[in-house]
């Protein structure tokens, strides 16, 4: 996807558009505990994330949030 990467900073949080410092097992693990993820696999989390806009927020080098946009980078966009 050809999205422009995107940080902010507030305080010792750091939000970011950086899919390269998504911890994938961590998010999967979270969908794992939803009653609506518990069938995702990493091959398919890893494909919907290249197709999306990534967003997740860290505290250090800790993950504490993900979620995700499907868009068209124009008009259009769906918060997962």
């Amino acid at each position: 996807m050809n999205d422009t990467l995107v940080e902010f900073r507030r305080g010792d949080l750091l939000l970011s558009t950086d899919r390269a410092r998504i911890d994938v097992a961590r998010v999967l693990a979270w969908l794992h505990a939803s009653h609506w993820g518990a069938a995702m696999t990493r091959e398919l989390l890893e494909r919907a994330m290249e197709n999306s806009i990534c967003v997740a927020v860290y505290e250090g080098a800790h993950q504490l949030s993900f979620a995700r946009a499907v868009t068209d980078l124009a008009t259009y966009a769906y918060l997962t």
